[in-house]
């Protein structure tokens, strides 16, 4: 796909994002998270394990392993390379996620809402890394597919879904809004793609050899 093609195929997206997820806050959100209200604190040990935190402190390990894989070998295989790449993409988007976006919007998560009288509103420049917007596991998961979706374009239907689902189950789990869900998942990707798209890849090959060469030059 040309870069115009996939430009506009991007802009595309972000109009459904805001359209879909203006939508879902104006008339969806409140219904459905008190619908599945019910969910909200039966799933502890699922929450704690799955927490954003506990996903991170994970890719952390995994990016930790294959650095030093690349270390001791020279050279990295092209799948861990892929994985390499969306895992760091990943921790990215969590990072912008927490340190920006929910700071900037401020709109609570569902269990707000419900069981501390949060009002389902946006709160501009007031958030915290306790709201629910965009969903920090979306944009966990959206980077690392949006990343993979460079390298193995293919399996970007499979990815695609998988995000799909993931989606519904927090959703259904009373985790998140359905914005939340929307915005997370397009930001995630956006920000996956950007980090493993070719130009940026050899910018960063570029910086780490002129580090290497300038490390060897000071030694």
């Amino acid at each position: 796909m040309s870069q115009v093609g996939g430009f506009r195929l991007w802009l595309l997206g972000l109009i459904a994002t805001i359209a879909g997820a203006t939508i879902s806050f104006t008339w969806v959100d409140v219904p459905v998270a008190r619908h599945f209200a019910f969910n909200a604190n039966r799933f502890g040990m699922i929450n704690a394990g799955f927490s954003g935190v506990a996903l991170l402190t994970f890719e952390a390990a995994v990016v930790s392993f294959l650095l030093l894989r690349r270390i001791v070998r020279g050279q990295l295989a092209p799948l861990s390379k892929a994985i390499l790449v969306a895992a760091l993409a990943s921790m990215c988007a969590y990072i912008l996620n927490e340190a920006i976006f929910k700071f900037l919007f401020g709109i609570p998560s569902p269990s707000e809402m419900l069981f501390q009288s949060a009002p389902h509103a946006v709160h501009f420049l007031s958030g915290n890394a306790e709201d629910g917007f965009p969903s920090g596991h979306m944009m966990l998961s959206g980077a690392f597919a949006g990343a993979l979706m460079r390298f193995y374009p293919r399996i970007r239907g499979w990815l695609l879904a998988l995000l799909g689902a993931g989606e519904l189950i927090l959703v259904w789990g009373d985790w998140h809004f359905v914005s939340d869900v929307i915005a997370g998942a397009f930001l995630g990707i956006t920000i996956g793609l950007l980090i493993a798209a070719p130009r940026a890849m050899d910018l960063a090959s570029d910086l780490a050899g002129r580090t290497g060469r300038l490390s060897r030059r000071l030694a």
